[in-house]
């Protein structure tokens, strides 16, 4: 078990740093991806309401793949979290004993408990990427395909004389504006997810 005063420090650091993300970069990139992707997906819906829920499918089955990522996310991060703690309180001991150390020729021993913590937290890291990168994948393959999703249907409603050109460009313009929102709003919750 770790001292409490190593583990406070430890918790300290990582919410200052996640405290300083969110309010410097998470909260307006967020809200200015939010507001983007509602007034596209309203200007759709004017336009004509079967392509705006073309456009939104992919943001939607995009999401949900990515979000079933994480599922098993809480073990995992405990694993990381404990391994990340250790290592960090490895590194303190070392350096607070480093005189006492080498009086008494414990370098190797010590580097090779930094080593074995450095490794915990290395597979701890790897096993979660591991889970995520299919999930990832996917998601990013699906979410800018919503041309793929909204041609056909603006192409049959065009043939069909429900829209105009201009009109279909126009949501095609307006999907692919939801997607690099939705795309931007996934970038940023990925930063913070593994805090």
């Amino acid at each position: 078990a770790l001292p409490i005063w190593m583990d406070l420090t430890s918790t300290i650091m990582a919410d200052c740093t996640f405290l300083e993300q969110s309010f410097s970069h998470f909260i307006p990139e967020l809200a200015g991806s939010i507001l983007s992707t509602t007034l596209a997906a309203i200007g759709l819906l004017v336009f004509d309401w079967r392509m705006a829920l073309a456009a939104l499918a992919t943001g939607v089955i995009g999401n949900v793949i990515y979000y079933c990522m994480l599922i098993g996310r809480g073990e995992m991060m405990k694993e990381y979290m404990a391994s990340n703690a250790n290592m960090n309180a490895t590194i303190v001991e070392y350096v607070n004993g480093m005189e006492v150390i080498k009086a008494f020729n414990q370098t190797a021993s010590s580097m090779d408990r930094f080593q074995s913590s450095v490794l915990k937290v290395r597979d701890a890291t790897t096993k979660w990427y591991r889970h995520c990168w299919p999930f990832m994948s996917i998601s990013q393959a699906v979410l800018p395909s919503s041309i793929a999703f909204v041609l056909p249907v603006g192409m049959a409603l065009f043939s069909g004389g429900a829209v105009s050109l201009s009109e279909l460009i126009l949501c095609i313009l307006l999907s692919m504006a939801i997607v690099g929102s939705l795309q931007t709003f996934l970038d940023f919750w990925e930063s913070t997810a593994v805090v």
